[in-house]
């Protein structure tokens, strides 16, 4: 069964690598981008999806407002934060909403495809 993943972030060349690191993986995922928190939402309206990994910085609505909104409406959908701030209080809120995953920028290929693969594969996820 394919897995329905979205990828949010304002940086064109990283939405581009991480797509390029999940064909490559074999785990035959379906993935859609969006450039901005508005444009996820417009998507999520639309389509269902089995993880969002999202950025924390975005102009406009950032990362967890945008993890507000997925934990309103899909609440049992993981969702990864991908951010190059170390900040223990940013990492805070993030868990309060939620979070399944804070992962670090810079991302290492290995890493990115681990924390997506357990994502995927959490029974936790159905107590969110």
């Amino acid at each position: 069964m394919s897995r329905h993943i979205l990828l949010v972030d304002d940086d064109s060349e990283l939405l581009s690598l991480l797509v390029i690191y999940l064909a490559a993986s074999g785990d035959g995922y379906e993935v859609e981008t969006a450039c901005s928190g508005k444009e996820a939402v417009s998507k999520m309206e639309v389509d269902s999806f089995d993880l969002v990994i999202t950025d924390l910085y975005m102009p406009g609505m950032d990362g967890l407002a945008l993890i507000q909104y997925v934990r309103q409406h899909s609440p049992n959908t993981p969702v990864i934060l991908m951010t190059s701030s170390r900040s223990s209080e940013i990492a805070a809120d993030a868990y309060e909403l939620g979070v399944y995953k804070k992962l670090n920028k810079p991302l290492s290929k290995k890493g990115f495809l681990s924390v997506v693969r357990q994502a995927l594969e959490s029974p936790e996820l159905d107590g969110i």
